[in-house]
């Protein structure tokens, strides 16, 4: 009975966390849309009911004035060449499974890899850095400092057109960001959603580590 009890408060924490999970991630958006909005510091902790020194504290990436998003369009390559070619670390990562039959162990094992960049790239990011959108078949590619932190897919849910509702963003290994299936209604947003999933997920790991979050 009393492990009956214990399970059900634990289950009951479990969703409180993600409730509130939810809720930040809200937040953390309505605060960036109101940056790109005009809003500065003060206005959004005023809107939070707290200083512009605590606003700062809790958004320290939301403002990228000093090196503004840009976007690179790849032209699509040949067939039968390899799309990462100018990336020979990863093209070798990708070879064909007749030629390569443990390309897949591989791949699925770089994953984690990838994660852990991505984490440490995102974390790593300081209040003027900017990220590069990189044009692929399915979407962008999210690119910071050289390092490969996820997707973003257009979403189409909805629409009759050709154009998207807005963007789903994904981390490597087409991981959903929190909370998952959720779009965003432009690039931007959805990038700064990815960012801020990636730098809770290296702060749970921290966590979980022992070590002390910076």
């Amino acid at each position: 009975m009393a492990d009956d009890a214990l399970t059900a408060t634990l289950g009951a924490l479990t969703d409180a966390s993600e409730r509130a999970r939810s809720v930040e991630a809200e937040i953390r958006t309505l605060a960036a849309r109101a940056a790109t909005e005009g809003a500065n510091y003060g206005d959004i902790g005023r809107a939070l009911g707290i200083t512009r020194q605590g606003a700062r504290k809790r958004f320290p990436q939301l403002f990228d004035a000093g090196r503004p998003a840009t976007t690179e369009v790849v032209v699509p390559a040949e067939p039968g060449a390899s799309r990462d070619s100018d990336r020979p670390e990863r093209a070798a990562s990708r070879p064909a499974t007749a030629d390569r039959p443990r390309a897949r162990p591989a791949r699925a094992r770089s994953v984690a890899s990838a994660m852990d960049k991505a984490m440490a790239a995102a974390v790593a990011m300081t209040e003027h850095a900017g990220y590069t959108l990189e044009r692929i078949e399915t979407g962008y590619r999210v690119i910071v400092d050289g390092v490969e932190c996820g997707i973003l897919r257009p979403d189409y849910t909805g629409t009759t057109t050709n154009r998207p509702r807005g963007w789903l963003p994904l981390e490597p290994g087409l991981v959903s960001v929190f909370p998952a299936g959720r779009s965003y209604r432009t690039r931007d947003e959805a990038v700064r959603h990815l960012l801020t999933d990636l730098r809770h997920r290296a702060k749970q790991r921290r966590s979980r580590r022992g070590e002390v979050p910076r």
